[in-house]
């Protein structure tokens, strides 16, 4: 009695909670974590994005986002440790992400570009506008070459792309292979001859140019390409901006309130211009680079068409440990019955002796065939054919009834000796069914 008078007043408390320590509470200051991959440092990540946080802050006061850079190295591992929620990042670090950890983008970034807003990007092959021996990029075997960084798309991947299907690979026809750290440096050093070509992602070149630092006719564009709505100087194929996604671990309804507050933003507002955009579209596909990664073996594909164990333990598991099963079962079922096989040879059995020329057992020529031919044990007990004899001729020792159709000189049959065996009837003998003792089917004494 005296500890439920303590519980109750616990009990009545537990209604008056105060708002810190309800669930409410916990998920009014619930902390949503969204990872930025930090091209260019920490601090230059935090000055990009920050102003995204804040607003999606504003959006969903019920959450607090905040913006957690990582480099390339550790964006991956951190994701498969469930270190964040959201994740903005390039286009190759969310296939690994998509493929690896089950990401999902939500939405698609519009990067401003040189005055231009795109959704889309590429990759620029750019040499001195006075090498006339660079006309192509089969020219650019025995070269110098320069890519902005080895994970990146823009300024390497899709460069790569191009240059394999024109039969280059660059880890063997390329008398140096470089990489810059940054795109700026790529430029320089083409533009001072350290290199004889480099690439860079598309709208580089237009916004140094746009600042004075370089003069876009010292530069000529290798293999250059044309594509509807984008007038961006390139040389690869286009591919989708950085997408936001989100983790499976993330909820489902405050994923879609993400969702549509990035696409309520303004054009004009703080945190698209924060990072050099204008906002958020509807996701775009990213199924070429899919293709891409295959091609060059990057990411998750890194053992797309090489044929390992590894591989086919992780393909057809399953498949080969049901074949080893079956094959052990049936060794050991061929053994059960070698083993049994070698027990009934070495048992003794009966054995019946094989009937003689001279002892054939009857022959047989009966219409009735019901239950013909008999087992093979009745078979082993036929008498011979000189027993048969005798009893048949025991038996017919007394006189037979008259036969139909038959002379009296026939009728009547006389034994010659006890045992012996009559004369045969110069015809078959047909005898009545009513007065018949043997089976009209018999013939008796052949001899």
């Amino acid at each position: 009695m005296t500890r439920s008078l303590i519980l109750l007043p616990l009990l009545l408390a537990g209604f008056h909670c105060p708002p810190f320590l309800t669930t409410a509470g916990a998920a009014a200051h619930s902390d949503i974590r969204i990872a930025v991959l930090a091209l260019r440092g920490e601090e230059a990540a935090l000055q990009s994005w920050q102003a995204t946080a804040d607003y999606l802050n504003r959006k969903i006061p019920s959450q607090q986002f905040r913006i957690v850079p990582y480099d390339f190295t550790a964006i991956v591992p951190a994701a498969r440790q469930h270190a964040y929620h959201f994740v903005i990042t390039n286009p190759s670090i969310y296939i690994e992400l998509e493929e690896l950890c089950g990401a999902s983008r939500i939405a698609t970034l519009r990067r401003q570009v040189a005055g231009q807003s795109q959704t889309r990007f590429g990759g620029v092959i750019f040499c001195r506008s006075e090498r006339t021996d660079l006309q192509t990029l089969t020219d650019l075997k025995n070269r110098r070459f320069m890519a902005a960084g080895e994970n990146s798309l823009g300024g390497w991947r899709m460069a790569w792309y191009e240059l394999k299907a024109a039969g280059i690979e660059p880890a063997e026809h390329f008398a140096q292979l470089r990489f810059g750290g940054s795109h700026d440096a790529v430029v320089a050093a083409v533009a001072q001859g350290a290199v004889d070509a480099g690439t860079v992602r598309t709208g580089i070149l237009e916004d140094l140019a746009a600042t004075g630092v370089i003069r876009l006719t010292d530069f000529r564009i290798l293999q250059p390409r044309q594509h509807e709505g984008f007038d961006l100087l390139h040389s690869t194929d286009l591919y989708p901006e950085w997408p936001i996604a989100v983790l499976p671990q993330t909820d489902a309804s405050l994923a879609q309130q993400v969702t549509i507050a990035l696409l309520e933003m303004a054009d004009n507002d703080p945190a698209a211009q924060a990072a050099a955009s204008v906002g958020w579209t509807i996701p775009q596909d990213y199924t070429r680079l899919h293709e891409l990664f295959k091609a060059l073996r990057l990411g998750p594909y890194r053992d797309y068409g090489s044929f390992t164990f590894a591989a086919v333990l992780r393909q057809y598991g399953w498949a080969l440990l049901g074949a080893t099963a079956a094959i052990v079962v049936l060794l050991l079922y061929t053994a059960f019955v070698l083993r049994l096989n070698g027990r009934l040879r070495r048992t003794p059995t009966l054995s019946w002796p094989r009937p003689t020329s001279s002892s054939r057992r009857p022959s047989f020529n009966c219409s009735n065939r019901k239950s013909w031919p008999p087992s093979a044990s009745w078979r082993l007990a036929l008498p011979t054919k000189s027993t048969i004899r005798r009893v048949l001729c025991s038996a017919i020792s007394a006189p037979w009834p008259a036969m139909p159709n038959a002379s009296s000189a026939t009728s009547t049959m006389s034994m010659s000796a006890a045992g012996s065996c009559p004369k045969p009837w110069p015809s078959p003998v047909r005898l009545s069914e009513k007065n018949s003792r043997l089976p009209n089917c018999w013939r008796i004494c052949p001899n």
